[in-house]
């Protein structure tokens, strides 16, 4: 790193090598240990649609996160976007960043637009369908999911996730269609979309069915904890309800 910002101040401008030697100081800054140094470098060096700027920014930007320090991967990818804005993996890279910050509204803001870019990529409607209940509108990322459902019908999880997010936004017939629709689509041994379909009864009231589905879960799967919890929570009452029906009937 010295000896390449040794050589950047020598070198005559313009020179045709100083993008890439100063994209290889930056490199070299981060092999000694100093990614925070490394990603100043590397803005310094990025200049417009420089794809090998925006790549090396990226590769710090997973370097920060291997070292936990967000904050910088963030910078790292906030520039890496402004060298190469078309790069879809960089926008999805900082929307991730962004929610692991608690920044969903953020987080979501990117995911939209890769899904704008990629209406077919499923893995960011996930994305952009987790960031939106992140950010309290679990009812935007139903229709999220919706269309992801509609554009990749075979993928059977799509349902529950729906189902989820549903849950989140108490609605509960949409929880209890799409967990039905999981339940459906999913290999037989799977527990999860009766749990769901037991949490989207209990919504609705429906004590005794969801009772019946929480157990259904747990047949299949007894260590579901979502099964497990609500079939508890369902059984809390009704204790206290014995309880205080015998402390009514003493003398």
């Amino acid at each position: 790193a010295e000896l390449l910002g040794a050589w950047l101040e020598a070198a005559p401008r313009p020179h045709p090598e100083i993008s890439a030697a100063r994209r290889a100081r930056a490199w070299a800054l981060a092999l000694a240990g100093g990614h925070r140094a490394a990603i100043d470098a590397a803005i310094e060096a990025a200049g417009l649609q420089d794809e090998p700027s925006a790549a090396l920014l990226g590769r710090l930007a997973a370097l920060s996160v291997r070292r936990d320090d967000l904050e910088a991967a963030r910078r790292a990818l906030r520039a890496a976007h402004e060298a190469f804005p078309q790069d879809d993996v960089t926008l999805r890279d900082l929307g991730a960043v962004e929610l692991a910050l608690g920044r969903p509204t953020l987080a979501a803001e990117h995911f939209t637009r890769v899904v704008a870019r990629r209406p077919d990529d499923l893995d960011a409607r996930r994305d952009l369908a987790g960031a939106l209940v992140a950010a309290g509108m679990p009812r935007a990322a139903m229709t999220a999911l919706a269309e992801a459902i509609a554009r990749h019908p075979d993928e059977p999880a799509l349902s529950l996730e729906l189902a989820h997010a549903a849950l989140e936004a108490r609605a509960g017939e949409a929880a209890e269609r799409a967990s039905r629709d999981a339940i459906e689509r999913l290999d037989a041994e799977d527990a999860r979309g009766h749990a769901a379909l037991g949490a989207a009864l209990l919504l609705l009231g429906r004590r005794e069915a969801a009772a019946a589905a929480y157990d259904e879960a747990l047949r299949r799967d007894p260590s579901d904890v979502r099964a497990r919890q609500g079939r508890d929570a369902l059984r809390a009452p009704t204790a206290r309800s014995s309880r205080a029906g015998r402390t009514l009937a003493a003398p």
